[in-house]
């Protein structure tokens, strides 16, 4: 069984709406209540979905995180489509499942990062192009990949004001900036460049019961690999966290209680 990790009142105007993961009541699971890095945890049984037995665990407990986010990044709030271009900003764990989604939806996908080795697994996974934002000016070479066209959507996985103002310069008139990544900075924009050419500053939050489904549905029928870069036993969690923390992970990883 796979679980949405939200609980939620569906009294507000947000659950009214079909937007849970908007809940104004929310309760989450491993922050006001406890259940994460737990080998069991209560959950009501609306928040219990079926998945097939086999996807392995470790690729199960991905789904609702980084897929299901993704899917709502790319599919519900970028509303990707054939023949996108399409750029994924700052390149790991969330934007391994981002290069599929966006192919799995048809769009020609970029990816951009500055380290080597989460390129080429962006590369590994289907991506079109990578750009290592050490080595060229993003902007330029986005203009190049797109023969002057620029980017229909862009997904921020980095969250600072540099990256989104950098961001604007690469989207076409009327293309999206989905902004998914956590950050605690303020930002400041060309604000004529929104105006102007009509671009839009999208955030997102997590998933909502329903692209957790569909996000479950393409994993089980094999559109979606959620990619796993390492186990931990769940005595080893400082350990994992050092190793988030220090961003030595290429891509999630997941605890076992074996």
């Amino acid at each position: 069984m796979e679980k949405f990790w939200r609980l939620v009142c569906h009294k507000c105007n947000m659950c009214k709406m079909g937007r849970a993961n908007l809940c104004l009541n929310r309760v989450r699971i491993g922050f006001e209540r406890d259940g994460s890095h737990a080998e069991y945890v209560v959950i009501p049984a609306e928040n219990v979905m079926p998945i097939s037995e086999d996807i392995p665990w470790p690729s199960a407990a991905v789904i609702p995180d980084a897929v299901a986010c993704m899917y709502n990044a790319i599919k519900v709030q970028g509303k990707v489509k054939p023949g996108d271009k399409m750029l994924i900003a700052g390149m790991g764990a969330l934007g391994i499942q981002g290069v599929q989604i966006a192919k799995h939806l048809g769009a020609t996908v970029f990816v951009s990062g500055r380290t080597d080795a989460k390129l080429e697994l962006a590369k590994n996974f289907g991506a079109d192009g990578t750009i290592n934002t050490r080595n060229v000016e993003l902007q330029q070479e986005i203009a190049r990949l797109t023969n002057g066209d620029m980017c229909d959507v862009i997904v921020d996985l980095i969250g600072t004001s540099s990256s989104i103002d950098e961001q604007l310069k690469c989207l076409r008139p009327g293309g999206k900036i989905i902004a998914a990544a956590y950050a605690s900075e303020t930002f400041t924009v060309n604000y004529q460049e929104i105006v102007i050419k009509e671009k839009e500053i999208i955030g997102i939050r997590g998933a909502s019961p329903e692209a957790l489904k569909e996000a479950i549905r393409l994993v089980e029928n094999k559109i979606i690999d959620p990619y796993v870069c390492k186990l931990w036993t769940i005595d080893e969690v400082n350990e994992a966290i050092e190793a988030l923390r220090n961003f030595k992970n290429l891509a999630r990883t997941a605890f076992t209680f074996e």
